[in-house]
């Protein structure tokens, strides 16, 4: 995706404004009588610009053809790890928020910080196949998302609270990060064949591109309450707005709030797919 982004942002270059504008002022500066419109500049100049987008158009349709195949190899290997990832969050232990205990008569409150937090890893490797489906153009799964919601609901209420969701974001901002370094190695690989005089921008591009989404998955990560912004995620997910995510709502409007990137990159893609070559 990365790739096709990088090159998609530098094919454009042959039908920007800046080049348009290069182009037009050639042609008023011939009409005009100030040179020969079929000068060997000018014709340079013309011969140039339709390669330069001929070949990016070229590079970026392999690149689409790669990523389908790719995405094909993707899904096969989900579709065989779905059920191993799936039995390894079943069997993950659940968050258990500490409960006020009486001990001769006097109660013993209990602090944040005696929270059992569970299994996390199973639930982190969960997430981790919801945003590699996510790229094969798959929602997160609906029974997996039944499993996290109990996974997540410390104090068995059948509810999630603001704190409750807080290990989902911190959980979800790992799992994409993880993900994501995971596959830059093989993305910066496929940028640095970009051939042309293009080529160092596409690469320098991808890497930069790259590198501050991993740099902003860690803040997230780090501090999710605030970098997350957790009312406002909250908020969306509590379509009801009674202060607490139910099940329904939780497997309704999880997916599309925690993934609402990738989502977009995932519908983005699809409307690209469908548009005519030019």
């Amino acid at each position: 995706a990365v790739l096709a982004q990088a090159i998609s942002s530098i094919s454009k270059l042959s039908s920007s404004p800046i080049v348009s504008s290069i182009t037009f002022q050639y042609r008023v500066g011939a009409k005009m009588g100030c040179f020969n419109s079929k000068s060997r500049d000018v014709i340079q100049l013309q011969n140039m610009l339709g390669d330069l987008g001929k070949n990016m158009q070229s590079q970026l349709e392999k690149a689409r053809a790669e990523q389908q195949a790719e995405q094909r190899l993707l899904r096969a290997e989900l579709a065989a790890s779905k059920a191993d990832t799936e039995g390894a969050l079943l069997r993950s232990s659940s968050m258990v928020a500490a409960k006020d205990t009486t001990c001769c008569c006097i109660t013993i409150k209990r602090g944040k910080k005696q929270d059992s937090q569970g299994d996390a890893e199973p639930r982190v490797q969960a997430w981790m196949h919801a945003v590699k489906a996510l790229s094969t153009g798959a929602m997160p799964d609906p029974d997996m998302l039944k499993t996290f919601f109990k996974k997540y609901d410390a104090d068995k209420s059948g509810f999630l609270s603001k704190e409750e969701l807080i290990p989902v974001l911190k959980e979800v901002a790992r799992a994409k990060r993880l993900t994501l370094e995971q596959q830059s190695p093989k993305a910066l690989a496929k940028v640095s064949k970009i051939q042309g005089p293009l080529g160092p921008m596409s690469q320098a591009l991808g890497k930069g591109m790259l590198a501050s989404q991993i740099d902003v998955l860690k803040q997230q990560e780090a501090d999710p309450v605030k970098v997350m912004n957790l009312d406002r995620v909250f908020a969306k997910i509590d379509t009801n707005k009674d202060g607490k995510i139910s099940l329904d709502e939780f497997c309704g409007h999880a997916g599309k709030t925690l993934f609402q990137q990738e989502v977009q990159a995932m519908e983005l893609q699809k409307a690209c797919a469908g548009c005519p070559q030019q």
